[in-house]
């Protein structure tokens, strides 16, 4: 399934790139909408479901959330670091 969408946004991406048009730009915005939901959705239940393998008889509802919660707060964290890596040096 992420191989599918990945490949289709590579090409979409190739082919604004070669062709310098508007059109795979609406293109791969239709396709984010449905990548970002399995991101989210996946996201939430594979480490649910890795984290609760280790015990399975202790259960909680709100577990997916504060998961979720988390890897947002790890990549908000993450995204000032990669673009002070980016920045150029003000010599």
């Amino acid at each position: 399934m992420w191989s599918i969408w990945i490949y289709s946004n590579l090409l979409q991406s190739t082919k604004q790139d070669n062709r310098a048009q508007s059109k795979q730009m609406h293109i791969m915005s239709r396709w984010s909408a449905p990548g970002l939901f399995l991101a989210v959705v996946i996201g939430s239940i594979a480490p649910f479901d890795w984290l609760m393998s280790i015990q399975p008889k202790w259960y909680s509802t709100i577990f997916r959330s504060v998961l979720l919660a988390g890897g947002a707060l790890a990549f908000w964290s993450v995204v000032p670091l990669v673009c002070l890596g980016f920045a150029r040096p003000a010599f």
